[in-house]
């Protein structure tokens, strides 16, 4: 791994690659999350990771303070400031609300993206937040969770990890619950979005409401399982994934 910039971290490839990946993860994880995909990538992919505060090395300690408008300028800044090739943002869940605002952002600043991925998550405009969470102290807060999206064993069966990632996971749930949609423009690149089947939190049309945030083309994509199909379905997401950077810029062939 390189560390590109205060918020991106290189995975696999070179930079100036054929095309570049750029990912962002889910509520209480870090870029890491997404560390082997190259392994499975075309090979001219640039595989970047970008962290929203609070996770990267350096940044730790005090609770963040930015929105997740703010968190989508800075993470917009440093894509901005690299060379420029074609580029993809794929992000899962809340990384999937944080990749449409960075391509936003991008757009506005002249630098457009050119194909967004937004994988288990619904449409921003058209989805019906629950009760915040963000207020809940810990132990009420990993119960409310639970009952909407069945945590990994890891967190449910151990307070010591609960309390570990505590800290993390109510900023990352206070940037959902504090975000609100008012970009009344259309993006111009292609935009695809992943479903799990059996997914409590994005399921139905809501997913296929992103086709109305582009004028360009649009995808849906569905796979088996729950929220977490990113990790159980990881080969057909990755190779999914690949077959579109394909598409995108000289990527080459997607790996087995």
């Amino acid at each position: 791994m390189t560390r590109v910039s205060s918020r991106l971290t290189r995975f696999s490839g070179e930079a100036g690659a054929g095309v570049r990946l750029v990912c962002l993860p889910y509520a209480g994880a870090a870029a890491t999350v997404y560390r082997n995909w190259g392994a499975r990538l075309p090979p001219a992919v640039e595989l970047l990771g970008a962290d929203p505060p609070g996770r990267v090395t350096g940044h730790q300690g005090a609770v963040p303070s930015e929105g997740l408008l703010d968190v989508a300028q800075l993470i917009a800044g440093e894509i901005a400031a690299l060379p420029r090739v074609p580029t993809v943002l794929f992000g899962h869940s809340l990384g999937a609300l944080l990749a449409y605002e960075t391509a936003v952002e991008l757009m506005l600043h002249g630098v457009p993206i050119d194909h967004l991925v937004v994988s288990g998550c619904v449409a921003p405009h058209k989805g019906e937040k629950a009760t915040p969470l963000h207020g809940l102290g810990q132990k009420d807060f990993f119960a409310a969770w639970n009952d909407s999206l069945r945590l990994p064993e890891i967190i449910r069966g151990s307070k010591e990890v609960q309390a570990l990632v505590y800290p993390m996971m109510k900023y990352d749930i206070w940037l959902y619950d504090t975000y609100e949609w008012d970009r009344h423009f259309e993006l111009e690149c292609p935009v695809t979005a992943f479903g799990g089947s059996s997914d409590r939190l994005s399921m139905g049309d809501s997913t296929r409401h992103w086709r109305d945030l582009t004028s360009g083309e649009f995808r849906l994509r569905l796979f088996p399982g729950d929220h977490f199909f990113l990790h159980s379905h990881e080969r057909e997401v990755v190779g999914s994934v690949g077959a579109l950077l394909n598409v995108t810029g000289n990527a080459g062939d997607p790996r087995p």
